[in-house]
């Protein structure tokens, strides 16, 4: 087989579910919200070389192509830019240009009519959004911190709590006691909204670390989707209340075009007890005709999150349904159905994909406009780790095609070479902790650095320097049973 040729994967193909049609005698309509259009005052692109592969990438671009965020001045987004009050000033008025003003106008002697964004400082001022850090000081450069973030979007769009804030913030956060007093209210409404966007950890908020200009295009992308727009945000990193202190009865809808085939609508509906969920129930309609209402199994009752996306994976412009089931960090293990449209038998054909203790991510990797699928090789996490805090595992890229899974990691060096240097920094960050090269946790970063070496055709270098980079009293065991198990699992014949 060509080392290029994609390769099936081994996630299993259930049977397709019989049909039962009937038309929905009524459907409540979703109003999306209108986040306007004005004249960007830096260069706009739909699409932004630096995101390329970037866990926003999806939420950047939908966001782009409405005019709600812009390029700087050499075309690059800058996903992981934190984001200064100027910036997010001029965020705020493209999102919402048509919340009224409810207050007078003040001078801020910082910043200057001559400044490109002096006019959007001052309309979300008035708007409510923004207070100065003084009576004439607005500190336009200033980074906003995560929690502030939230406070000015909850003054401006006026979010208040139902329920009990303290509560809100301790079950859901593993550092929600740590939000400072003056923003647990704007944090508190924020997470019951369910727009808190908490990547890599769901449950770490970092209240007072600057908010990042991706982080911060998530929490508008989640406001849209909870308007009734496309899910483009990871579902995994989505912050959801868990149970508080009764059962809750939630729903999640999403709703896309296909050309030719009118609205798709996608309802999950289920009960929920802390991360144990029940009685889970899809609902999927095809112009206000059901098509599918199935009952879904739980496989161990406990997980961290659901996803549920309406995506097109293989360009025919017919979206599948990714349904998909979160364990969390240190957790096994998380899967996904994906349910594909079969328009000769009208109804849906059903792949069941497994991603071990990891997730996955959307990412259009060659800016074609139909998604790769991102994710991590499950088979390497507990193989050379003695615990999961130290496991590590090379990475893998999937195309979606026909209800199955094909490996296409080799047809992206560019990526896969980034993420070998990624993983040779990680090696070298315990390698300072370390020293002596003997700590086991040297062991499952090394392996998954060679696996992506092997990738990449550099193989025999990537072992030469995993040789060089562990000395335990395994050391001749070690690279025995790495070889072995680069070989069994594919990624090298020798």
């Amino acid at each position: 087989m060509s080392p290029c040729q994609p390769v099936p994967s081994q996630g299993r193909s259930l049977s397709l579910l019989p049909l039962k049609v009937r038309t929905l005698s009524s459907w409540i309509g979703i109003t999306i919200v209108s986040l306007g259009s004005s004249i960007p005052a830096l260069a706009q692109l739909s699409s932004f070389e630096d995101i390329r592969g970037h866990w926003s990438q999806l939420c950047v671009q939908q966001l782009a192509q409405s005019n709600v965020v812009s390029a700087f001045r050499d075309a690059s987004f800058r996903p992981d830019l934190p984001l200064s009050r100027e910036l997010y000033a001029d965020l705020i008025s493209r999102a919402f240009p048509n919340v009224p003003e409810t207050r007078a106008d003040v001078t801020f002697l910082d910043v200057s009519p001559l400044d490109s964004q002096f006019e959007k400082i001052h309309r979300t001022y008035r708007q409510g959004f923004f207070s100065g850090v003084s009576s004439q000081r607005f500190a336009p450069t200033l980074p906003v911190s995560r929690e502030a973030f939230f406070v000015v979007l909850a003054k401006g769009l006026n979010y208040g709590t139902q329920l009990h804030v303290k509560d809100v913030l301790r079950t859901t956060y593993d550092d929600g006691l740590e939000i400072s007093p003056y923003a647990q209210s704007a944090v508190a409404a924020a997470t019951e909204r369910g727009i808190v966007v908490n990547y890599p950890n769901v449950r770490d908020l970092r209240p007072q670390d600057s908010i990042t200009r991706a982080e911060a295009a998530a929490v508008l992308c989640q406001i849209r989707q909870n308007e009734g727009s496309q899910a483009t945000v990871p579902p995994q990193y989505g912050v959801e209340l868990p149970s508080l202190p009764q059962n809750q009865s939630l729903l999640r809808t999403a709703r896309l075009n296909t050309r030719g085939q009118g609205t798709i609508v996608a309802s999950l509906s289920y009960n929920k007890e802390n991360y144990a969920y029940q009685d889970l129930e899809l609902t999927l309609t095809r112009q206000d005709t059901l098509i599918l209402h199935q009952s879904i199994p739980m496989e161990g009752g406990f997980v961290r999150n659901l996803g549920l996306q309406l995506q097109d994976l293989d360009g025919d412009e017919e979206p599948e349904v990714l349904l998909s089931f979160f364990a969390g960090t240190g957790r096994c293990c998380s899967y996904s159905l994906i349910y594909s449209y079969l328009p000769r038998r009208q109804e849906y054909g059903i792949t069941q994909q497994s991603w071990g203790y990891g997730d996955y991510l959307l990412v259009d990797l060659d800016q074609n406009g139909i998604p790769e699928i991102q994710s991590r090789d499950s088979r390497f996490t507990l193989q050379f780790a003695d615990s999961i805090q130290d496991a590590a595992s090379p990475l893998q890229i999937w195309n979606y095609r026909q209800g199955q899974f094909f490996d296409v990691t080799r047809l992206y060096p560019t990526v896969v070479k980034m993420d070998t240097l990624a993983l040779w920094e990680t090696y070298r960050s315990r390698q300072r902790q370390f020293p002596d090269l003997k700590s086991p946790a040297l062991k499952p970063v090394l392996a998954a650095y060679v696996a992506n070496k092997f990738i990449l055709d550099e193989g025999e270098d990537g072992f030469s320097r995993v040789e060089d980079g562990y000395h335990g009293s395994d050391r001749s065991e070690y690279l025995r049973e790495l070889r072995e198990f680069l070989r069994g699992t594919g990624y090298t014949n020798h």
